[in-house]
């Protein structure tokens, strides 16, 4: 018998959870949507990452409630998620979301944008990683001391933008 060169992967979901923050979706049907979500993974045994909204945690606590009951892990998508996001509020929403609550340990910045103040504020924040979208990045990386990066493959922004179809 011949040996078989095998690679172990590991596949990792994240889930972002904005509602209607920064969007006109409607916050029912996102609910329903992440409750039926929460059921397909617990029937395959599936484990995730729900990046959430920092006020929407705050607004709707039994929603968070619900996705670590299922066992899954729930992170920060930034505080506010603002329409303008822009380079000046990366720190602050960081800061924001620890004011909420200090037990996520990971974040995700919309739209995959970020800047060193960005990283500077998750780690004196405590937080041990931050997601983003990096393109011919496959593996975890420490991107800032010890703050882990972990890449995504895609971001769901350009669908939002209608510059990727969905069919």
């Amino acid at each position: 018998m011949s040996a078989t060169n095998t690679r172990n992967c590991i596949v990792t979901f994240y889930h972002d959870i904005e509602q209607d923050y920064d969007s006109a979706a409607d916050p029912g049907q996102c609910r329903e949507f992440v409750r039926r979500l929460v059921e397909l993974e617990r029937r395959f045994g599936a484990r995730a990452t729900y990046n959430v909204v920092g006020a929407l945690q705050l607004a709707q606590p039994d929603l968070v409630e619900m996705i670590e009951a299922a066992g899954h892990e729930v992170a920060f998508h930034s505080c506010n998620h603002h329409v303008d996001w822009n380079p000046s509020q990366y720190a602050d929403e960081v800061h924001e979301c620890r004011r909420i609550s200090k037990r996520p340990k990971g974040y995700r910045s919309p739209r995959s944008q970020w800047n060193q103040d960005t990283l500077e504020a998750l780690w004196d924040e405590g937080f041990l990683w931050s997601a983003e979208n990096e393109h011919r990045v496959t593996e975890p990386y420490f991107i800032h001391k010890g703050l882990v990066r972990l890449p995504i493959l895609t971001d769901e922004w350009p669908i939002v933008q209608g510059r990727i179809a969905v069919s």
